[in-house]
């Protein structure tokens, strides 16, 4: 259940999510921690907690209101400069994870993903779960348990598929290589490109970071 509130002390309208305690202790723990994690980030693209409070037999997660539509009904075959300007946002949010260590930084899933009215990605914090692939985006590995940064690339690339073709990526016979300057003509060769080379199933040939990634697109004056 999420409401709507008001903070008395800074007369901000807040979301308050209540969960309802677990009998099971282990669970119920995981879940506080899991959010007091939150209270930590201080990212301009990801959602504020602001408290988490205990009440009876409820735990209420005070957390920033946000008007956004989610990214995954965004499919409307976009342009080199789109898809590019959404892809290193989204690098940029990897890249302030791993500064302060978070220990939850490979499990972004499209259903973290909003657009604001102004354009601009955005996380949604309640979203973030333990990590289990998201199907049509995660790596093959990932099904075997193995999440590094190898894995957040393809996840990239995938994104950057959806974005280019809107094409269902959950379906069995997807082709990863799909001609996708001629599906959308709006994407170059050199963006089409890029994205082959994040989603190749061989890991040795698929690019090896993020930072590779945020300079090949770069280099295409998206930004």
């Amino acid at each position: 259940m999420v409401l709507t509130a008001t903070d008395m002390k800074t007369n901000m309208v807040v979301a308050v999510k209540l969960i309802r305690k677990s009998d099971h202790l282990q669970a119920y723990n995981e879940i506080v921690d899991y959010y007091k994690m939150g209270l930590d980030l201080a990212c301009d693209r990801i959602q504020r907690i602001y408290d988490v409070l205990e009440s009876g037999n409820y735990i209420a997660i005070v957390f920033q209101k946000i008007l956004g539509e989610s990214l995954k009904y965004d499919c409307k075959k976009a342009c080199d400069s789109y898809i590019g300007s959404i892809a290193t946002e989204l690098i940029e949010v990897w890249e302030y994870l791993d500064k302060v260590n978070y220990p939850l930084r490979h499990n972004i899933t499209k259903d973290c993903l909003l657009l604001l009215p102004d354009g601009r990605l955005f996380l949604s914090y309640s979203f973030f779960r333990e990590s289990t692939p998201d199907h049509g985006f995660s790596a093959p590995e990932t099904f075997s348990g193995i999440y590094n940064e190898l894995t957040d690339v393809f996840f990239l690339g995938m994104l950057m598929v959806y974005l280019a073709t809107g094409a269902n990526l959950s379906k069995l016979d997807f082709d990863f290589t799909m001609k996708i300057h001629k599906v959308n003509h709006k994407v170059s060769r050199k963006m089409e490109r890029i994205i082959h080379e994040c989603i190749t199933i061989d890991t040795e040939k698929r690019i090896q970071s993020l930072k590779q990634v945020k300079e090949k697109l770069l280099r295409l004056n998206i930004r």
